[in-house]
């Protein structure tokens, strides 16, 4: 079988290895044109983020993380590591790409139709989350037979340190938000009308439920009565969502 065009495909010692491996799947009784064929077939690491938005994370992921995941590839993996091929990817694939986006090599501004600007921040954090992605993109690799199994190169590439912050509204904040969702829910504040919603993230200790029904009902009602929230409970954080209808007469809460 012909391993290659001397010069264009392989170097002479390029071509000694590559004979020293076929020669190795041979006597093991594998077929090496086989074996080249299904390496041929595997899918770079753009192609295969493609596939995994559509047969896996369209199917199983809100439309905001769809989005996220999109963004994560199309910014920072594919221009990084795209060209690799899933089946060739190393441990040290990973933490390279890593170090570039902790590093800002991925960021940029530039600007866009209409005097726009569209700007890719990199970071640590960001890092973490490609690395999520990733991991989750060879898990399914994995089970796609493009590679084998347990060898997933996220494993071990170490993720940076999150240093969480908790944050507490004051009685003024508190004070002045249920002012301007009040004033809000009674037309007297004009909001943008491309925002269906505003999301407030109030950081409270406790069950989660009961938690922010409670901080939302103190909002709309005053400000002493939702600092007493703070000292109530324990546990973890809590999310409120406070939104109103397109009327601006409905105030509700998701949780």
């Amino acid at each position: 079988m012909t391993i290659g065009r001397h010069g264009v495909e392989f170097t002479a010692e390029q071509a000694r290895n590559e004979a020293r491996r076929l020669r190795g799947l041979i006597a093991s009784g594998e077929n090496p044109a086989q074996v080249r064929s299904h390496e041929r077939s595997v899918p770079t690491i753009a192609a295969r983020g493609e596939r995994y938005l559509e047969e896996y994370a369209g199917l199983h992921k809100k439309p905001s993380a769809l989005a996220q995941y999109k963004r994560n590839l199309q910014n920072h993996i594919n221009p990084l590591i795209g060209a690799l091929k899933v089946s060739d990817a190393e441990r040290q694939d990973i933490s390279r790409i890593m170090r570039d986006i902790a590093a800002g090599k991925t960021a940029k501004d530039e600007k866009t139709k209409r005097q726009g600007r569209r700007i890719v921040r990199g970071g640590e954090i960001v890092a973490n989350r490609v690395h999520a992605l990733l991991s989750k993109m060879f898990q399914l690799a994995e089970d796609w037979k493009y590679r084998p199994a347990g060898s997933n190169p996220c494993r071990g590439a170490k993720r940076f340190a999150e240093h969480k912050v908790e944050r507490y509204l004051s009685v003024d904040e508190l004070a002045r938000l249920g002012r301007a969702l009040n004033a809000a829910k009674e037309g007297r504040l004009i909001v943008d009308p491309e925002a269906s919603g505003t999301v407030i993230y109030l950081k409270y200790r406790g069950e989660q439920s009961r938690c922010a029904k409670g901080a939302v009902g103190a909002i709309g009602d005053d400000a002493t009565r939702s600092s007493s929230l703070r000292g109530e409970t324990s546990g973890e954080v809590s999310m409120a969502f406070v939104g109103w209808a397109g009327d601006r007469q409905n105030l509700y809460t998701v949780f």
